[in-house]
C-alpha cells in the first residue's frame, strides 16, 4: 500500500530532504560562492562534522508523516535543482516546483506551528510557537508582512502583490520587485 502523504513514488522521500538540502547548499557554495569550503565533498564533510538537528526540517517531516502536508518527491528534487541553478539568488517560493513539493492540508482556523501545514501557506503564530492557519490571501489584500500574503505573493506597500511583478521600464524598489532578469 502507498503512503497517502507521498504523492509520487519517484524523486526524493521526505526523510531525504535535510541531506539533499545540505548537498544543494554545498553545490551552490562550490559553484556560485567561490568555494569557501572547497569542493562539494569537503563542504559535505564539514556539514557532517557540524551536523545538528534542524527543528524546522523535523517539524516538516513530522507534518508530512502525520498527513498534514502532501509531499511530492519529484517536485522537491526539481525545487532543489532550481534553487541550485539560481545560486540561491531567489526565494524558494519563486520556483513553481517549490510551491508544489509541500502542499498543506489544514483549513483556516486549524492549530499549526509551521506555514507548510496550512492550505493557505500561512500559520499565524502567537509568539509562543502556537498558531492557527489563516485564510488564503488574495492579490490586493491588506498586509503587514510577506508571510501574511502566503506562498505566491509578497507584501508591497501594505498590499499583497505578485512577486517580481515590475516589468521592463518599471520602477523597482525594496517593496516592488523586478521580474527575473531585470534590475
Amino acid at each position: 500500500s502507498s503512503n497517502p502523504t507521498q504523492i509520487t513514488s519517484e524523486g526524493l522521500t521526505v526523510d531525504q530532504i535535510p541531506a539533499e538540502f545540505n548537498k544543494m547548499t554545498c553545490r551552490v557554495q562550490a559553484e556560485c560562492a567561490g568555494g569557501v569550503f572547497g569542493s562539494v565533498d569537503s563542504c559535505m564533510a564539514t556539514v557532517a562534522m557540524l551536523n545538528k538537528p534542524n527543528p524546522e526540517f523535523d517539524k516538516l517531516i513530522a507534518a508530512v508523516k502525520a498527513g498534514q502536508i502532501k509531499f511530492d518527491g519529484v517536485q522537491a528534487q526539481a525545487c532543489l535543482d532550481a534553487m541550485a541553478t539560481a545560486c540561491l539568488s531567489q526565494d524558494s517560493s519563486e520556483f513553481p516546483a517549490c510551491n508544489k513539493a509541500f502542499q498543506g492540508t489544514l483549513p483556516a482556523g486549524t492549530a499549526c506551528q509551521i506555514n507548510s501545514v496550512c492550505l493557505s501557506g500561512v500559520c499565524e503564530l502567537d509568539g509562543k510557537g502556537c498558531g492557527h492557519c489563516t485564510a488564503t490571501a488574495k492579490l490586493g489584500d491588506a498586509c503587514t508582512s510577506n508571510e501574511a500574503c502566503g506562498k505566491s505573493l509578497v507584501c508591497a506597500n501594505g498590499q499583497c502583490a505578485a512577486t517580481h511583478s515590475v516589468g521592463q521600464g518599471g520602477a523597482c524598489s525594496a517593496d516592488r520587485f523586478c521580474q527575473a532578469g531585470l534590475v
